[in-house]
């Protein structure tokens, strides 16, 4: 894939330093599947905000928006921060919530369908669970439910 096309995924996905798409392979011309490797050396850690040692990797998968006809995947080898305060962690991917399948674009649309769409439907349009994205849209209104208690708290 040239250049320009690993730019264009760049952009979308909003891909900083110390992330980087090493890859993008097309898989039975179904899914586009999208490689991201971090540059080595100290990272962050996700709780404190160090600086600390890299203690390895570990593979993460997210669901993407689709792009074009096809089915959109992030694959990276997301670092594990040695924290002298907080021990060891999985760092967070900045284009997904903490602990969720899909990126935060994906959640997105999943949120903006839920207003005028049955689950059912939903999970046949995306191609993905239902019990998977209930779980994802609870956490949605969990959130907005305690936003609006804090709003109206003030």
């Amino acid at each position: 894939m040239s250049v320009v096309d690993k730019n264009l995924f760049v952009d979308t996905l909003n891909i900083e330093r110390p992330a980087f798409i090493s890859s993008i392979e097309f898989v039975d011309s179904q899914q586009v599947v999208i490689n991201v490797n971090f540059e080595e050396g100290c990272v962050v850690c996700p709780i404190c905000g160090a600086k600390t040692p890299n203690a390895g990797y570990v593979k993460k998968r997210w669901r993407h928006l689709d792009c074009m006809q096809f089915k959109s995947v992030i694959v990276a080898d997301m670092p594990v921060a040695k924290c002298s305060r907080c021990g060891e962690l999985i760092c967070e991917a900045p284009w997904a919530r903490q602990g969720s399948p899909y990126t935060a674009e994906f959640e997105l649309m999943l949120v903006g369908m839920k207003t005028s769409a049955l689950l059912s439907s939903i999970a046949n349009i995306v191609d993905e669970p239902e019990s998977l994205l209930d779980e994802v849209l609870q956490s949605y209104e969990i959130t907005d439910e305690s936003f609006y208690r804090r709003s109206v708290a003030r």
